[in-house]
C-alpha cells in the first residue's frame, strides 16, 4: 500500500543486496491509489490480485529450475498473501508441490481474527512461518483506527494469551521489532 511499483522494485533490490540473498527476487505489486482516503478501495483491490498471485506462484512451482520459493510479504501485501494461501489450500496446493519454503509476513496489516481464521484453513505449515511485528508501526496504528480500533497482526503483543496460543498452535516464529 502507498508504494509505487518502481519504489517496490527498488526496495526489493535493496533487501536482496543488503541481505546477500542468493536467489532470484520477484516483486508482485497491484495498483494502489496511494492515498489514505482510498485505503479501503486499495484494500479491496488486493482481492482482485489474489488469483494472479496464485497463478504466478503455481507457474513458478511447476518449473523444474525452481527448487524452493521463499515468500516475503509486507503490510497490506500480507493480507493478499494470506488470502492467496487460503485459495491455494482450498485447491489442494497450499505448499506449492512442496516448493514453498519460508513464509515471512512483515508488519501484517490484517485483523487478528481474520488472520486466525485464515490459518484455521491453511493449517500449521511444515516449514517456517515468520511474523515480524512492531507495536509502534505508525501505518498499522492508522489502519487500526480505520478498521474500528481492531488490532492488526503486525502490531499485536506476542505476550497476549491469544497470541501465545496461536503461536503454539500454528508454530509461528514471531520477531518483535518494536
Amino acid at each position: 500500500y502507498n508504494t509505487p511499483h518502481e519504489a517496490a522494485v527498488f526496495r526489493l533490490g535493496q533487501i536482496v543486496h543488503d541481505s546477500g540473498l542468493k536467489a532470484t527476487p520477484i516483486a508482485f505489486t497491484w495498483p494502489s491509489r496511494g492515498d489514505i482516503r482510498d485505503y479501503v478501495t486499495d484494500r479491496e483491490s488486493i482481492m482482485t490480485a489474489r488469483r494472479r498471485l496464485a497463478q504466478m506462484l503455481e507457474t513458478l512451482a511447476r518449473s523444474p529450475k525452481v527448487r524452493k520459493i521463499q515468500l516475503f510479504a509486507h503490510s497490506m501485501g500480507a493480507m493478499l498473501t494470506m488470502e492467496t494461501m487460503v485459495q491455494l489450500k482450498m485447491t489442494g496446493n497450499a505448499e506449492l508441490g512442496g516448493k514453498l519454503d519460508s513464509l515471512v509476513l512483515a508488519s501484517p496489516d490484517i485483523d487478528v481474527d481474520v488472520f486466525l481464521s485464515q490459518f484455521e484453513i491453511v493449517g500449521k505449515r511444515p516449514r517456517p512461518t515468520v511474523i515480524l511485528i512492531s507495536r509502534d508501526d505508525r501505518a498499522l496504528q492508522v489502519s487500526r483506527k480505520i478498521a474500528g480500533n481492531v488490532v492488526r497482526v503486525g502490531a499485536a503483543s506476542p505476550d497476549d494469551p491469544a497470541s501465545v496460543a496461536a503461536i503454539k498452535k500454528f508454530g509461528f516464529t514471531v520477531i518483535d521489532l518494536t
